[in-house]
């Protein structure tokens, strides 16, 4: 695999994430200067000529690589305890299909899922991101979302629907062991660990008769993927919180 720029180093430069943290504090520094009576102005003003300032992914944060600039190929891949797949047997591959199309969309270079899958069929489901980047060596990170936790009733309620959902999102960096030899060898660190939890909606659950189960599990898995995605791709500080 050919060398990649190490984008963690900044030198005497200013990183890309502290630049993009300028304008909002900017922004808190003038409301803490402003009188009360001031800030709802203020505030309108910032907005319309920052506009909605960018959050960095987690990932970013941790590592200072911005798999956005798509110089980094990378494999996501989700997983379940038996306990929630005997329930929800369709959500690991549900939850890859959607972080996929969306890190894609935000410029994410993303294996297919159905290639990893052909991979994963041969370990009989099992994740193995050594074999993972084996079997594909011009990826530079393996992702592996794992949902420890999902439901969709509320605690004790049939008939209210409140989706929570919890797990963690390991990453692992494949690199090689001797970039000269007749044949290549890789092997994985893992450098990225993050738990994330999820509850949809916070406000109040969901009636029964009012949405078919079907739709509010969809309209959930939406939801847990945006709060997963936010590992990975940058969001709006309106989407962050």
């Amino acid at each position: 695999m050919a060398d990649r720029p190490d984008r963690r180093v900044t030198g005497g430069r200013i990183c890309r994430s502290a630049v993009r943290g300028l304008p909002m504090l900017c922004v808190l520094a003038g409301l803490l200067l402003c009188h009360s009576g001031c800030i709802n102005v203020f505030a309108i003003a910032g907005k319309m000529l920052l506009g909605d300032p960018m959050v960095p992914s987690t990932f970013e944060q941790r590592t200072g690589v911005d798999l956005s600039e798509g110089l980094d190929r990378v494999i996501v891949v989700c997983s379940a305890p038996h306990g929630v797949t005997d329930e929800f047997d369709a959500l690991p591959l549900d939850l890859q299909e959607r972080l996929y199309r969306e890190m894609g969309r935000r410029g994410i270079d993303v294996v297919k899922p159905d290639e990893v899958a052909s991979v994963l069929d041969e370990t009989g489901g099992r994740i193995d991101p050594q074999r993972l980047a084996r079997e594909f060596d011009d990826v530079a990170y393996i992702f592996h979302v794992d949902v420890e936790q999902f439901t969709l009733l509320e605690s004790g309620s049939p008939n209210l629907y409140r989706g929570r959902s919890a797990g963690n999102v390991y990453g692992y960096e494949a690199r090689s062991v001797d970039p000269h030899a007749d044949v290549e060898r890789r092997h994985v660190v893992k450098v990225f660990e993050q738990e994330f939890g999820s509850e949809y909606p916070r406000a109040h659950p969901v009636t029964a008769d009012s949405t078919p189960i079907r739709v509010f599990q969809r309209r959930f898995l939406d939801h847990l993927s945006e709060v997963v995605g936010r590992n990975f791709y940058d969001v709006r500080t309106t989407e962050a919180f």
